[in-house]
């Protein structure tokens, strides 16, 4: 015979309804290799999950083993591999005129990338371009059109001087 939540209910009530949650394996991989922890079920990402930290780099998201994008606030419903995808920092190279005007020019590189700084566009009479310098009375470090990797691990501006 079959009955009803409700006939259930009436028949033998009090009912106390116990729930096991199980555990499942959890793999999270920040980029230092593969951590496997027990997670039970119904566990929001976010309580365990902590965006990592590289130099030259941010923090872009977490994906599961097939690409697809965790939600920290969405919950362990059974194994899973998660890794931190990590994006390299954008920053600007500031060409700046030293000649005490505010003529400037600007070109935007990506960490890890090797790039040739842009073409000088500054001119001066008199004057030949040696390369650029990283202060108004400093030497020269850099050629024109030199390639360049990694002036900085932030994503704030480097200034360049002729």
């Amino acid at each position: 015979m079959l009955y009803t939540f409700e006939e259930i209910v009436a028949r033998f009530a009090p009912i106390t309804l116990v729930s096991e949650y199980e555990d499942f394996r959890v793999t999270v991989d920040t980029g230092n290799g593969p951590v496997e922890q027990e997670i039970t079920y119904g566990t929001p990402y976010s309580s365990f999950l902590t965006a990592p930290s590289k130099a030259g780099y941010h923090f872009a998201k977490w994906i599961d083993g097939n690409g697809n994008e965790i939600n920290p606030n969405d919950v362990v419903t059974g194994p899973i591999a998660i890794s931190a995808v990590m994006e390299p920092n954008k920053y600007h190279v500031v060409f700046r005129k030293n000649d005490g005007t505010d003529a400037t020019t600007s070109q935007e590189l990506t960490y890890d990338t090797a790039q040739k700084l842009a073409a000088v566009q500054f001119e001066r009479p008199g004057y030949a371009f040696d390369g650029w310098a990283t202060s108004a009375d400093g030497d020269v470090v850099y050629a024109d059109k030199e390639s360049v990797l990694n002036l900085t691990d932030t994503t704030n501006d480097v200034e360049l001087l002729s």
